[in-house]
This record gives C-alpha cells, structure tokens and sequence, in this order.
C-alpha cells in the first residue's frame, strides 16, 4: 500500500503485487521528485519463501522492478532505501545464506537495473541485517542496522 500527501490530505495509491503472491508489503521509500519514488520490501512467493521487492513511482502509476537473486538465498528483504536522483538508489535489508545464516544485502540501481554489491558481516555473527540508509551522492552512503552473536549489537557500515 502506498499513500501520497497532495499538501491537504493523504490519499491510498494503488500499487501492483507480484503475480502469485501470497503477502506483500513495503517497507521503505525515498523520493527525488514528484515522479520519481522508489518502494522497497519484500513477498511470500507461492512457496511461501520471502522475495525481495521494489516498487518505482512515475508520478502515473507504481511499477514492480526486477531485483536480483543472491546466490546461495532461501529468503530476502529490502527494509530500508535512499536515492540521490531517479537513477541513483541504494536499497538495504538481508537474507538467509546456504548457511542458514542471515546476512546483510546492499542493492543499487544505475537507471537500468538492480546489482547486488558485496557488504561485510561481522565475524561470528549468526545474524546480521542493516534496516536503513542513507546516501548523500550516488557513490556515498551508510547504512545501519545490527548484528547478533550472544547478543544484539548496532551495526553500521559505509560505502564511498
């Protein structure tokens, strides 16, 4: 679901759901103009397994985007988004390893598409996840989060 301030009241905007899904929600937004917003999140796909998702406002209509897989995940999530222009954003969130083990996930989109780029995790972690973020040009960001191993610690991590 998405709302949108016209400087008087909110008013629901429809949004598309990815086809076979079982639940969706968005959880993040960032806004470069009137006709360019990013939505991010995640869905229960038909397996019931969680998939990342990104919604693109075009000042007419939201769009689903496709994001990318990465390699080895049985479930994802984008939690948290910055963009510094309509072709320049930076989703963050985490998914679950062949390990079993959740990690941090960072995508950017260029204009065209999605890429995935390689975050650290803490060593020893069995959880880890960054919940938002912040860009101030499209080469330099943070993003925070936390990281459990005994206990539950922030985290905060910087791309430049």
């Amino acid at each position: 679901m998405a709302e949108r301030w016209n400087g008087t009241k909110w008013a629901i905007q429809k949004t598309p759901n990815p086809a076979r899904a079982i639940e969706s929600g968005l959880s993040g937004v960032s806004c470069t103009s009137a006709s360019a917003c990013t939505a991010v999140g995640d869905y229960g796909n038909s397996a019931g397994t969680d998939v990342t998702l990104v919604e693109r406002w075009n000042g007419t209509k939201w769009a689903i985007q496709k994001t990318p897989k990465p390699a080895g995940a049985f479930a994802r999530a984008l939690i948290g988004v910055s963009c510094t222009s309509a072709r320049a954003c930076t989703a963050v969130g985490d998914y679950g390893n062949s390990a079993g083990t959740d990690v941090t996930l960072v995508e950017r989109w260029n204009g065209t598409k999605w890429a995935i780029q390689k975050t650290p995790n803490p060593v020893g972690a069995i959880e880890s996840s960054l919940e938002g973020v912040s860009c101030t040009s499209a080469r330099a960001c943070t993003a925070v989060g936390f990281s459990h191993r005994v206990r539950t610690l922030t985290l905060a991590e910087r791309h430049s």
